[in-house]
């Protein structure tokens, strides 16, 4: 992770990251009308041949759509397609303070990519710098971050969902007034954002640090490069781990696992597997777990007793004496509040895990009329499930992960399909196919890794 006098060979460094990437295929840019989106529209424009430049209003502040037209005007004035995409808050409005960073963001990449997606651009360029990347140490070593947190950014990633379109960062080896210069040589006059002067965000005063305590800076610099050497290998160690253990079943939805298989290794990569077969079931590769939360439960599994236990949204239970199950769990409670809206004929992805397409039975059926899909309770589950001797021979989830299974209700809540066990009240007009369709698969969990 080297620099250079600023300015100097930032076009340089900008082709030399990029050389991978085909010059005649259109390419996205992450634009926020600042100072570093801005010198890297002006860098990919001189680079390749087909830029569109993807404008994001986040609608934070008063003058975010003016300054939304303004960088729509400057990427049109490089030599770039320009589009702008406003988020949308809906009805609820902005979170609260502490959270609006993060969702922000999370709205931004969604956006983002979504657009790519539509069109096809499988190549979306972000403009963190190396300054970002030392900040980015700083706040993850505050937040107790291992060595995949401390590693910093990576310069080719992906996004959870969003598999197909790579996300580069082609200036982490530049400094923030190496695009300083790029824009001023360029005649560019970017929005100032006021939030990166206000104490209100930590970030802002990691980067006060960086700037004011050199020696801190020479041994972050240090400690990242280290440290991002370091993760590369571990990665590669679970990466391979994790895809010699994982045994999805697709009837349940859930992972079964050798117990012996995953404790083989060494403790660091056997705790980052199961992290990662965790976070695979719950559909979340981007959940991050406390290090004292993936001890305790290596600690359990070391010693494992053959009873169930949860893990974040999660739940581990045994299988036979050497398989356990890994499954997601969810409150029965909370699921009566978030049921789904489905109409036969439809089809949708229910829990980012299930595939689930109701169909009429009979040509009469009100193909208008809403049905809902939430999860099965316990009860329910018993109900469904009492006297049919043919199931007993087939492995079920624990009770706590049986939730996690999808039900079919009328407006009113009463139960009418339970499809994975066959179950329908009388004179149903309508049935279900479900299957397991999950939209992370193990290997977007690993690339989140």
């Amino acid at each position: 992770m080297m620099s250079m006098a600023c300015g100097r060979g930032a076009l340089e460094a900008f082709s030399k990251y990029t050389s991978h990437l085909p010059r005649n295929l259109p390419v996205a840019v992450a634009v926020s009308g600042g100072c570093d989106s801005l010198a890297l529209t002006a860098l990919t424009a001189k680079v390749f041949d087909r830029v569109v430049g993807l404008v994001v209003d986040h609608k934070l502040r008063d003058a975010s759509t003016e300054e939304a037209a303004q960088a729509n005007c400057l990427v049109t004035e490089l030599g770039a397609q320009a589009h702008t995409l406003t988020l949308d808050w809906g009805v609820k409005g902005l979170p609260e303070p502490g959270k609006v960073q993060t969702r922000a963001r999370q709205k931004r990449y969604s956006a983002l990519l979504e657009q790519c997606q539509v069109w096809g651009i499988k190549t979306l360029l972000v403009g963190h710098h190396l300054g970002d990347q030392y900040e980015n140490f700083l706040h993850r070593f505050a937040m107790g971050s291992g060595i995949e947190g401390l590693g910093g950014m990576y310069s080719i990633s992906t996004w959870p969902g969003y598999p197909n379109t790579k996300i580069v960062r082609p200036l982490l080896t530049l400094k923030k007034c190496d695009l300083v210069e790029v824009c001023r040589r360029e005649g560019l006059d970017w929005v100032e954002d006021p939030t990166n002067k206000t104490t209100d965000y930590v970030r802002n005063h990691y980067r006060n640090v960086l700037e004011e305590n050199p020696v801190i800076l020479d041994g972050v610099k240090q400690l990242t490069k280290s440290c991002y050497d370091t993760r590369a290998v571990i990665s590669e160690q679970v990466r391979s781990h994790v895809i010699s253990l994982t045994n999805i079943n697709t009837k349940y939805g859930y992972i079964g696992v050798d117990r012996a298989k995953l404790l083989s290794v060494t403790p660091p990569i056997a705790k980052r597997s199961l992290s990662a077969l965790i976070r695979s079931v719950m559909c979340s590769p981007e959940y991050q777990f406390r290090y004292a939360v993936l001890e305790k439960s290596y600690k359990t599994l070391m010693s494992y007793d053959g009873k169930p236990f949860s893990v974040g949204k999660a739940v581990v239970a045994p299988i036979t004496d050497r398989t356990i199950g890994i499954y997601k769990s969810l409150n029965h409670d909370d699921s009566l509040k978030s049921k789904t809206p489905i109409r036969p004929g439809e089809t949708i992805l229910w829990e980012n895990r299930w595939e689930i397409q109701l169909k009429p039975k009979t040509t009469n059926s009100q193909l208008q009329e809403q049905y809902f899909v939430r999860n099965m309770g316990r009860k329910e589950y018993e109900f469904a499930t009492r006297g049919i001797r043919r199931i007993r021979s087939t492995p079920l989830p624990p009770v706590s992960a049986r939730s996690s299974l999808p039900v079919i209700t009328d407006a009113a809540g009463r139960v009418l399909l339970i499809p994975h066990f066959q179950f329908a009240e009388r004179n149903v007009t309508i049935s279900a196919r479900v299957s397991f369709e999950p939209k992370y698969s193990v290997e977007d969990v690993l690339l989140n890794h």
